[in-house]
């Protein structure tokens, strides 16, 4: 009997059994953006059947290898070998519909000259390199990519716009409607600071309409300046949302032909260039070597840049190497971003309330994060990082010497190290805020306030200037010369570190609260009107201030006659044990000594009981001095404090003004009685006389 392997015969098949529940979904095989993007590298019938199948579903981003372009050049300039896809790339934008996205192959090198764009078009490089030449000779120069809308309606303002206006009328409002975007613009001729002459003409900003009248126009935010001659309302046709995103630009240098000195305005050899835009953004670009500008933003608004750039063409010739440029430009800003030898990394250029966070500059040519001019106003750094070599150059620049002021630039959390400038206010432009600054500075200045800068405040209650220089410099120009000296300025804290001083010579007038005496050297000219130096909160130095009593000028002063005593009003109480004071000259004996105040003719306050005193002393050596009371003495407002000497020789920094009756109650010296070292009591009655000449500039310290 033969053997059977059991299970190795089978019968017929059986009957189908019933359908099993549903199993769950399989993965989504529909390829995403990042899918192709990953993909394009691998040459082959895969990558196009993923492209083809991505594209059938999203007809809005188009490979740029399906579409003519080659991507195959070798070498990092226009000398280089390869096939040139720019007429292919044009081809493609003018024919791709508006919000489509431009995808590049990650592994090609693309070989493009300047195009032109009038729609909204994303860039996406995808990790790609693009190679072009911006310029080919003195009169052919043109950006690469070029975004550019254009100008519609244009409507005369029939009355003349003032500052902070947000209603203008217009001769007609047909054609308008609200959200539209518009410019006001006018030909008002823009004065240089420092010569007198007309610069150029014509002010600008990007608005909307948010409400319309039967002959008026409600914008969305007022008029950044007054314009006066011929303004007028123009729409615009803005493309909204263009972008560039994820890969590096080699520009070619075109030699010794640089873009037009000093051309503000138009066209040039540019990379990255947005006009009439709105929402712009560049997103992870990387320029290597370039002419012009980098990112040029102008005649736009709320633009968000974010751009790498290093080596750029000749940064020291003017109009070369910025890497991010506002003109005319509203609420705009760059985000992170960093350079290393540009000529500036940010300048507004008549911009409205644009600026920068987080970005980093290295060794720019000047100033690394700059209000340029032409009106410039409400501009702003917040964390912003420099680090400079250059001792011609500096951090952030407020005011440009060749245009017009600016007004109003916030520098909020930056950092310094290096040499040069950290911190410059120039050219008559108004209100710069520097607040908690962390800056070292090698060699060079902290803050230079100069050329009739104003309203100038510098705030390190936190955060400190570093440095053996000069932190704080207040004079005509850098180097010293001239007479247009800075206007006010306040300084706020006492975040100083190192042996360097703060030299003050200004126009204005000076206010400074809780800053060491022992910083303050220099001197203050002009009128002083309200100006003020004090501790503030800080009891532990006590300050004299009324300046309000004269034209009073801080600076040298010889004692008028041996065996004087002067006295000065205190107007902030607290506990001192020394008076310091700044010898100029070194000679002889002198004395200090706090006086309370007593009750005089008229009611005035005059110096009466001595209430501490040094005796006297040896004149310090030249320089900052403390001289010591012997023990801590209360000062209350209302006493005085003084200064003796036994000579005519010694010379001690104060205030001079002439003497006068107004003066009574704040600064006196004594008159026909010899009064050193300082006596018991006061001189009194005749022997006193109100007098601002002379006086030395006294501080009690703890």
């Amino acid at each position: 009997m033969s053997k059977v392997l059991i299970g190795s015969v089978r019968g017929p098949a059986g009957p189908v059994g019933p359908a099993g529940p549903v199993g769950p979904a399989g993965p989504n095989t529909v390829p995403t953006q990042q899918a192709i993007a990953d993909a394009v590298t691998q040459n082959g019938p895969a990558k196009e059947a993923l492209s083809a199948a991505f594209a059938s579903r999203n007809a809005a981003v188009i490979p740029v290898w399906q579409n003519g372009l080659v991507g195959n050049w070798v070498g990092n300039d226009a000398s280089g070998s390869g096939t040139n896809d720019t007429v292919a790339l044009q081809a493609l934008v003018d024919a791709a519909p508006a919000g489509a996205t431009i995808l590049f192959d990650r592994a090609g090198r693309y070989r493009i000259d300047p195009i032109t764009i009038n729609k909204a078009l994303h860039f996406d490089l995808n990790g790609s390199t693009v190679i072009t030449r911006t310029r080919t000779g003195s009169s052919t120069e043109a950006p690469l990519f070029g975004f550019a809308g254009s100008e519609g309606a244009f409507k005369t303002i029939t009355a003349s716009v003032t500052e902070g206006d947000f209603t203008v009328s217009v001769n007609s409002v047909s054609g308008l409607a609200v959200g539209d975007w518009v410019q006001i613009r006018d030909s008002t001729e823009l004065l240089k600071w420092d010569t007198g002459a007309w610069f150029s003409t014509g002010q600008r900003f990007l608005t909307t309409i948010v409400a319309i009248g039967a002959s008026t126009v409600t914008l969305a935010a007022p008029a950044p300046w007054g314009m006066t001659v011929s303004p007028q309302l123009v729409k615009l046709n803005v493309i909204t949302s263009p972008r560039i995103s994820n890969g590096t630009i080699r520009d070619t240098n075109p030699g010794n032909d640089p873009v037009t000195a000093n051309s503000i305005y138009g066209s040039h050899a540019d990379l990255l260039s947005f006009r009439y835009t709105v929402d712009a953004r560049v997103d992870d670009v990387t320029v290597i070597g370039w002419q012009g500008v980098a990112a040029k933003v102008w005649d736009s608004a709320n633009a968000e840049i974010n751009v790498n750039g290093v080596d750029p063409f000749r940064p020291a010739t003017s109009g070369c190497g910025h890497l991010v440029r506002f003109i005319r430009s509203t609420d705009s800003k760059v985000v992170g971003g960093e350079s290393r030898g540009a000529r500036h990394h940010v300048t507004h250029v008549q911009a409205v309330r644009c600026g920068s966070v987080d970005a980093t500059a290295h060794n720019t040519y000047f100033g690394a994060f700059q209000t340029h001019g032409h009106g410039a106003v409400d501009c702003y750094s917040k964390r912003d990082t420099v680090v400079n070599e250059r001792s011609f150059s500096s951090g952030w620049q407020f005011g440009n010497g060749q245009y017009g002021p600016d007004k109003r630039f916030r520098v909020i959390d930056p950092s310094y190290t290096g040499r040069g400038v950290a911190f410059l206010a120039c050219a008559a432009s108004s209100g710069m805020r520097i607040v908690a600054p962390e800056a070292t500075v090698y060699s060079g200045r902290g803050l230079a306030v100069i050329e009739q800068a104003t309203d100038i405040v510098l705030d390190v209650q936190t955060g400190r200037i570093e440095g053996s220089g000069e932190l704080v410099f207040a004079g005509s120009n850098l180097d010293g010369t001239g007479t247009t000296y800075g206007g006010d300025l306040t300084i706020v804290g006492d975040g100083f570190r190192g042996a360097g001083a703060l030299n003050i010579r200004l126009s204005g007038k000076l206010r400074a609260i809780g800053v060491s005496p022992k910083r303050i050297s220099g001197a203050i000219v002009g009128d002083l009107s309200g100006s003020e130096i004090a501790s503030g909160k800080a009891v532990s130095q006590l300050a004299l201030r009324g300046f309000d009593r004269g034209a009073a000028v801080v600076t040298n002063q010889t004692w008028p006659t041996s065996n004087l005593i002067a006295f000065a009003a205190v107007t902030e109480g607290g506990r001192i044990s020394k008076i310091a004071l700044e010898v100029m000259v070194s000679n002889g004996n002198i004395s200090v000594a706090v006086y309370r105040g007593a009750g005089g003719p008229g009611g005035a306050l005059v110096p009466g009981a001595r209430a501490a005193t040094s005796g006297a002393v040896a004149c310090p050596a030249v320089g900052y001095a403390e001289v010591s009371l012997g023990a801590a003495v209360d000062v209350e407002p209302g006493d005085f404090l003084a200064l003796s000497c036994d000579n005519v020789t010694a010379v001690f920094a104060g205030l001079s003004g002439t003497a006068s009756s107004l003066q009574a109650g704040f600064y006196y010296r004594s008159v026909s009685v010899s009064a050193h070292p300082a006596p018991n009591p006061a001189p009194s009655g005749a022997n006193l006389t109100p007098s601002m000449n002379r006086v030395p500039l006294l501080v009690g310290v703890a």
